[in-house]
């Protein structure tokens, strides 16, 4: 089975939705099944960038609470998990052949 990895630097914060001074954070990989997808449609190619977006969500869960610090490890978690998954996206399609 084809999958992308996405991993994201989330702060535990976001996981628990409070905000505390000192917060660990930890890496939260979430997979990106593709097997199903015709990578060289665009179709295809639209349907995996989509599935990204979900896990990037799924990662990087939005804190319950509205706080800037708070937010602000939230945006750099979704930042974190969208970079990472653009370069897997592209390498996949590279190694593909597309």
């Amino acid at each position: 089975m084809r999958n992308l990895i996405l991993p994201a630097l989330a702060a535990l914060t976001l996981a628990a939705g409070f905000a505390a001074p000192a917060a660990a954070a930890e890496t939260v990989t979430v997979k990106v099944g593709y097997s199903d997808l015709d990578l060289q449609t665009e179709v295809g190619k639209e349907t995996l960038q989509t599935r990204i977006a979900g896990a990037v969500k799924t990662a990087c869960a939005k804190p319950d609470t509205r706080g800037l610090k708070v937010q602000q490890q939230w945006e750099s978690c979704k930042d974190s998990a969208s970079n990472s998954a653009a370069k897997q996206f592209e390498k996949t399609l590279e190694f593909a052949g597309i």
